[in-house]
């Protein structure tokens, strides 16, 4: 196994959807590098509004579909057979409608494949809800209160019925806060732009742990599971757990202001009203101590992608495309 990927011995077509966001994108870029055909199901008219997805996606072959239209994405994949599906598709932060994305377009999707070996489906650790304040183990219950939450459990299990029906291998990852280049989601870049000007959000208080996932360490990680054969739930996130303290300074040294810098803090209290417009900090205020990946890495990954070279490559590419 290489640092930054794996060798699959794939023979024919995987499918990719969400293929033009930040980890579709990751995730396509290795496939179509180890000459794997990929087919990238895509939002219509996405790849125009991201000219950085035109390159990766041009080695695949694009289809254009609304994952919420259940008509247009059964035509769309009507006599098709897949080795893999890798279903990366969701928002956070818009109530009803992430809801109706990220579980209803979960389900019209299981429901239109008609032959795979295997699905992935990118969760998240907020799946488990309110049983964050307990545990983040794997096999723990979920408790979901939010729209967010409630759509990425219902889809874990809609997609775990369905592979158990048809006989498919599954693979349900549930990353932490992932972060990486390709990204239009407000939460990284709105903190690197504070930082670029010196001050460093310390969101929680300064000892709060987070659980931050690299996009490239979760790709890997569904190459790898993919490679093995694996099945079952699997949290995914970096080399260790970083307070919050940590992450704002490694802002700022992203940003290039890392002497001087202020640091101020938010406190949990205020972070709560922000909550049902800023999905991921719902994720701060559960706050585990631990997110463990200890099953994933028994089955032989390893994060390799620290904070602080993380976010220099994410401030790279915003700087590159002119978004920071």
């Amino acid at each position: 196994m290489s640092r930054r990927g794996v060798c699959l011995g794939l023979t024919g077509s995987v499918l990719v959807t969400g293929a033009s966001g930040m980890l579709g994108l990751h995730v396509v870029e290795r496939l179509v590098n180890q000459g794997v055909n990929v087919v990238s199901l895509v939002n219509p008219g996405s790849p125009e509004k991201r000219p950085w997805a035109k390159e990766i996606l041009r080695g695949t072959e694009v289809i254009e579909a609304d994952i919420t239209d259940q008509a247009r994405v059964r035509k769309a994949l009507k006599g098709r057979e897949f080795d893999s599906v890798i279903h990366t598709v969701a928002v956070i932060g818009r109530g009803k409608r992430e809801y109706n994305i990220n579980y209803r377009g979960t389900v019209n999707l299981v429901d239109s494949i008609e032959n795979t070996g295997s699905f992935v489906y990118i969760s998240a650790i907020l799946a488990l809800g309110d049983t964050l304040r307990e545990t983040a183990l794997e096999e723990a219950e979920c408790r979901p209160r939010t729209w967010y939450e409630r759509s990425k459990c219902n889809a874990e299990r809609a997609v775990k019925e369905k592979a158990a029906r048809e006989g498919w291998k599954w693979i349900v990852l549930r990353p932490g806060w992932i972060y990486g280049k390709y990204t239009l989601n407000p939460d990284i870049p709105r903190l690197l732009r504070l930082a670029k000007h010196g001050i460093g959000i310390v969101l929680g208080g300064k000892k709060l742990k987070l659980a931050l996932a690299s996009a490239d360490d979760v790709a890997n990680a569904v190459l790898h599971l993919l490679d093995r054969g694996e099945s079952g739930v699997y949290n995914v996130r970096g080399p260790r757990m970083y307070t919050s303290l940590e992450l704002a300074e490694a802002m700022l040294k992203a940003a290039g202001r890392d002497r001087g810098g202020l640091k101020v803090t938010v406190p949990k209290i205020l972070l709560a009203p922000a909550t049902r417009l800023i999905g991921v900090l719902r994720y701060i205020l559960l706050a585990p101590e631990d997110v463990p990946i200890n099953k994933l890495e028994e089955t032989g990954w390893k994060p390799v992608i620290g904070l602080e070279e993380g976010l220099r490559t994410v401030a790279e590419w915003l700087k590159k495309w002119k978004i920071l």
